[in-house]
């Protein structure tokens, strides 16, 4: 009987974390159908083990492509990588990871900073490649 309690426990508090998720979910009708396509795909959507990352499936541009986007829209300026990572949202973590990569090695050009001593700035190196 005890097991028996402590399965119904349990199914108890993932009954409110559902419920809990709907709420949130609520005021999104967009985010809500992904969910439920999620859930419905995975089988009974009771699956302890989470969801890996969909191979193939990506919302909206790359952290790539909004990069080199900032560059080319703006007229190509000098500029750090916490300035490129606020001006679109991320993290700088991310542009680093851009600007450093194989790929971005051979399309941006880096400078130290003129007032900044320790800083770097980048531009790309063909405004029409990449």
């Amino acid at each position: 009987m005890d097991r028996i309690n402590a399965l119904i426990k349990g199914l108890e508090k993932r009954a409110e974390q559902a419920r809990q998720v709907r709420d949130v979910l609520a005021d999104d009708p967009v985010l809500a159908e992904r969910v439920v396509r999620i859930i419905v795909g995975s089988g009974n959507g009771t699956a302890s083990k989470p969801l890996g990352r969909v191979r193939g499936q990506r919302e909206g541009r790359t952290v790539v492509s909004r990069v080199y986007a900032f560059f080319k829209e703006r007229g190509n300026p000098w500029v750090t990588v916490d300035q490129v990572a606020e001006a679109l949202g991320i993290t700088p973590g991310s542009v680093r990871a851009v600007i450093y990569s194989t790929h971005g090695k051979a399309a941006f050009a880096g400078r130290k900073h003129p007032q900044r001593p320790k800083a770097k700035q980048w531009q790309l190196k063909d405004i029409d490649g990449g």
